[in-house]
C-alpha cells in the first residue's frame, strides 16, 4: 500500500538507473537510491533523509547531473511492502527462491563460501559501478539496468558480502545471467522494509526439504 512518506520516485529509467544525484549542506555528492525515504524542509528545495546509510543529512536535489525528462518530480509516494521481503539460497542447488505477487521464483545463483544462517537484506550503500561492464547493463542481451545496485547482507557484521547481479561469487550472493530476473528481484527488494537501515530477509540453508511457509 502507498503510503505518505515521501520517497524517492521517478529513477528507473535507463539514465539514472535507480539512483537520483544529491548535494548536501557541506556540499558532498552522492547517489540516493529509489525508495529511499526522505522529508520535506523548512526550504521547499531541500530533504532530510530519514533512513539508509545517509540517514539525517539534508540535501538538495542535482540536476546539472539529470538529463531533462518528461516529469521533474523526484519525491513522492510508492507502495512499500512492510515485513514481507524473504528470500532462501539453497546452496546445494544454487538455487534462490522467493515469492511476491506474480507467484514463486527460482533464480540461479553463486554463493561460495557463504555459511549457513539468516543475514539481514540493508539498503543500498553506493553504486557499484566500478566492476560492471557494459554487458552487465545491456538489456538486449543477458543485463539489466539494475547491475550497479547491490544489496549488503549482514549476519553479524558487516563484511562487503552483497546480494547482486553478475557472473561469478567471491562471499557474496551473486545472481547468474538473466537480468529480467535480476529486475524483478531488485524490485521486490528495493519496495520492501523492515526498519530504518533493513529491506528483508536472506536465508542459507545447506538444502531446501519443503519451500518454507515464510515464502509463500
Amino acid at each position: 500500500m502507498a503510503s505518505d512518506q515521501l520517497r524517492v520516485i521517478n529513477v528507473l529509467d535507463k539514465a539514472l538507473r535507480g539512483w537520483l544525484p544529491v548535494v548536501d549542506d557541506e556540499g558532498e555528492n552522492f547517489e540516493i537510491c529509489y525508495g529511499t525515504a526522505v522529508n520535506h524542509t523548512e526550504n521547499i528545495n531541500k530533504y532530510t533523509i530519514t533512513e539508509g546509510f545517509h540517514k539525517n543529512k539534508t540535501v538538495r536535489i542535482d540536476y546539472n547531473k539529470i538529463i531533462p525528462q518528461f516529469f521533474n518530480e523526484y519525491v513522492g509516494n510508492i507502495d512499500i511492502n512492510a515485513n514481507k521481503c524473504f528470500v532462501v539460497v539453497d546452496l546445494s542447488s544454487n538455487k534462490l527462491i522467493y515469492s511476491d505477487a506474480y507467484g514463486l521464483h527460482e533464480l540461479n545463483v553463486q554463493a561460495n563460501n557463504l555459511s549457513v544462517g539468516d543475514y539481514s537484506i540493508i539498503c543500498p550503500d553506493r553504486r557499484h559501478d566500478n566492476k560492471i561492464s557494459k554487458e552487465y547493463l545491456s538489456e538486449y542481451g543477458i543485463g539489466t539496468r539494475f547491475a550497479e545496485t547491490w544489496f549488503p547482507i549482514i549476519k553479524e557484521k558487516f563484511e562487503f558480502r552483497y546480494l547482486h547481479f553478475g557472473s561469478y561469487s567471491n562471499g557474496c550472493v551473486t545472481v547468474i545471467g538473466n537480468g529480467q530476473q535480476w529486475t524483478a528481484l531488485y524490485k521486490y527488494v528495493i519496495t520492501s522494509r523492515l526498519g530504518e537501515m533493513t529491506h528483508g530477509h536472506l536465508i542459507v540453508v545447506d538444502k531446501i526439504k519443503n519451500v518454507p511457509e515464510l515464502i509463500r
